[in-house]
């Protein structure tokens, strides 16, 4: 599956909670992310492991490419046990690269998601976020505008340069 985001600083589901209900878009998720990354031999690629709630996903990214929106090749399977799975990963031998822990809300409207990030742990200075993501650009930019912003108010931002964006001001 192709996977394409862009993200808008600075946005709270609160703000937003309402535009959402009025647009058709139904609350999927809400609760706390975990995720541990590890590295891959190909640079342009990584391998997560997450905890969503009571599910387990493990997912392979690769093919990232960055220009007015993000977008990596992804494919994605659910695990049944997170501990067991990262048993796996870890004899394999892949090296964790990172961990984080976010809160996350997240809605759904056909193809669109809109998802609520707000970081936790040592990242919990940057401010909340929302990421909206589809598998194509027309339905993304769709969701954009849904909302009431534009282009101009998206950001490319990996979690890396949001991060970093934050350190700066």
């Amino acid at each position: 599956m192709n996977e394409i985001e862009v993200k808008i600083l600075e946005q709270s589901h609160k703000k937003l909670e309402s535009r959402l209900k009025i647009i058709g878009a139904k609350k999927v998720f809400e609760g706390e992310l975990y995720a541990i990354f590890y590295k891959l031999k190909n640079k342009n690629e990584i391998l997560r492991l997450r905890k969503e709630g009571n599910k387990n996903y493990l997912t392979h990214k690769g093919n990232f490419k960055k220009g007015e929106v993000k977008s990596a090749d992804e494919t994605e399977i659910e695990v049944s046990d997170f501990e067991i799975t990262k048993t796996l990963i870890d004899k394999l031998g892949y090296k964790k690269i990172k961990s984080s822990r976010k809160n996350r809300i997240s809605y759904k409207l056909d193809n669109i998601k809109f998802e609520f990030d707000k970081l936790l742990g040592e990242e919990s200075f940057v401010p909340e976020f929302l990421e909206i993501e589809s598998n194509n650009i027309s339905d993304l930019y769709k969701g954009v505008e849904l909302l009431g912003f534009n282009k101009k108010d998206c950001t490319n931002y990996g979690g890396k340069e949001i991060i970093a964006h934050y350190l700066q001001k």
